[in-house]
C-alpha cells in the first residue's frame, strides 16, 4: 500500500510539474515544441497500467505474464504469439490499446472495481464506460457486483439481455440526456444481483442510448458556429459552409491527412490519432459514430470556449485565465463523461498550452494571431512540418 501512494505522489508532482511550467511560463511555438519533446513527463501508458496493477495480480505472476494468460482465455483463437507481442509492448511502454475492447478485458484481467474502474477507464480515448450505453452500463455492473463476473461470464450476461439496436437516435430535447444519465445512474445503483439488474435493464430500456448525446448536444450547437453564416461568432462569413470546408478551415489545423503513421514518432502518433477529418464529422452529424473527446476539445479551441448563444451561462468572456479555461472545459467533459485534461498527456498538454492567450497584447489588442486555434495551429505547424 505504501508503495501504491508513493507512486500516486509521485505522479501527482509530475502533474504538478507540467502545470505550473504552462501556468507560469511564457513559451513561444518552438520553445513549447522544445519543452513537450525535451523536458515533459509524458504519461505513458505502461505508467498508467503499472499503478492500476499494483496489488492485483497473483502472487508470484509477472504483469505481462497475468494479462497474457488473460488474453488468451478471453480470445482463444488468436495466435499467442500475436497475444504475447502486444501485451509486451503495453507493459513495455512500446504502445498502448488502440481498442476500446483491450481496456474492458484490462480491467476484468484485474478485477477492478467502482471507481478504479471508471478511473482507469478515463486514459482511454472514449472516458470512463458510459452508463447510458446499454453494453457499458452491463460491463459496469458484471465488475462490481458482489461476485464479479469474468470477461466471458460478462459476454454471455450481455448476449442474454437482447440489446439489439437500443439507442442511438438525436435527442429530441437538449436537457433530456442529463435528466436520462441520471435516472439510469440511480437505477443502477440500486442493482444487487443478475436478477435485479435484468429487472433495471428492461425498464430503462428507453431511457439507454449507445451514443454519448450530452456531447453530441454541445457538438452540434458548437460545430454550427463554424459552419453557419448567422453564428455570431463568425457573422463576416456570407455563405453556409460546407461541412469539407468547415473541417479544412477549422479543425484540420495543419494536420497531415494522410492515414500512414509510420514516419511518426510516439508524440506525434499521441496527437494525430483519431484526429478528426470530413468522414469522422459526416459520421458524427449522422450519428453513425459516437463524438470522440478530442473533436469535442478542438471544437472548444476553434470556437474560443463559446458556443454563440448570448444566454449561455457557462460561456467564458473575453481574456479569461487559463486556470479558467481548463476549470470550464473540464466541468464539461465531465458532463460528457470524459476525462479531465491532463498535462502529462501530449495531446492535453498542446491543448492547454493553446488555451493560454489572456496575457498576450497582441491578443489584447485584437489581433487573432494569438487566439487559441492560432496558438494550437502554431505548434502544430512546428510539431508536423510540412
Amino acid at each position: 500500500m505504501d508503495s501504491k501512494k508513493n507512486d500516486i505522489a509521485y505522479n501527482t508532482i509530475l502533474s504538478q510539474t507540467a502545470w505550473d511550467v504552462l501556468n507560469n511560463r511564457e513559451m513561444s511555438p518552438g520553445e513549447a515544441i522544445e519543452y513537450f519533446y525535451q523536458r515533459l513527463n509524458i504519461r505513458r501508458f505502461s505508467d498508467i497500467l503499472a499503478r492500476f496493477a499494483n496489488g492485483k495480480v497473483p502472487d508470484g505472476k509477472a504483469l505481462n505474464t497475468w494479462l497474457t494468460e488473460k488474453f488468451r482465455e478471453y480470445n482463444p483463437s488468436a495466435k499467442p504469439d500475436s497475444i504475447r507481442r502486444k501485451i509486451s509492448n503495453w507493459v513495455n511502454g512500446a504502445t498502448e490499446p488502440d481498442e476500446r475492447g483491450d481496456w474492458i478485458k484490462i480491467c476484468f484481467a484485474l478485477r477492478l472495481k467502482g471507481a478504479e474502474a471508471q478511473s482507469f477507464m478515463n486514459y482511454s480515448h472514449d472516458g470512463a464506460l458510459h452508463i447510458r450505453n446499454p453494453r457499458e452500463a452491463a460491463f459496469l455492473y458484471c465488475l462490481n457486483s458482489d461476485a464479479p463476473k469474468t470477461y466471458p461470464e460478462a459476454l454471455a450476461f450481455i448476449d442474454s439481455l437482447s440489446i439489439g439496436d437500443i439507442g442511438g437516435q438525436e435527442p429530441q430535447n437538449p436537457a433530456s440526456p442529463l435528466v436520462l444519465t441520471k435516472i439510469i445512474a440511480g437505477g443502477l445503483s440500486g442493482v444487487y444481483d443478475d436478477a435485479s439488474f435484468i429487472e433495471f435493464f428492461n425498464a430503462n430500456r428507453a431511457n439507454f442510448g449507445c451514443l454519448h448525446n450530452t456531447a453530441y448536444v454541445y457538438f452540434k450547437k458548437a460545430f454550427s458556429c463554424l459552419a453557419s453564416p448567422d453564428a455570431p461568432l463568425y457573422a463576416e462569413h456570407n455563405e453556409a459552409y460546407s461541412i469539407e470546408r468547415t473541417v479544412g478551415e477549422y479543425l484540420q489545423m495543419r494536420m497531415p491527412s494522410e492515414r500512414n503513421r509510420a514516419k511518426y514518432d510516439a508524440l506525434q502518433k499521441a496527437v494525430k490519432n483519431y484526429w478528426p477529418n470530413t468522414t469522422s464529422i459526416t459520421n458524427i452529424l449522422n450519428r453513425v459514430e459516437d463524438v470522440t473527446r478530442k473533436t469535442l476539445i478542438l471544437l472548444y479551441v476553434v470556437t474560443e470556449g463559446v458556443t454563440g448563444d448570448d444566454d449561455e451561462s457557462d460561456d467564458l468572456e473575453d481574456s479569461v485565465s487559463l486556470e479558467d479555461h481548463v476549470w470550464d472545459l473540464d466541468l464539461k467533459l465531465n458532463e460528457w463523461g470524459m476525462g479531465a485534461l491532463d498535462p502529462r498527456n501530449p495531446f492535453d498538454w498542446l491543448i492547454m498550452y493553446s488555451l493560454k492567450t489572456e496575457e498576450d497584447e497582441d491578443a489584447q489588442a485584437g489581433d487573432d494571431s494569438q487566439t487559441m486555434s492560432k496558438r494550437l495551429e502554431s505548434v502544430l505547424s512546428i510539431l508536423f512540418p510540412q
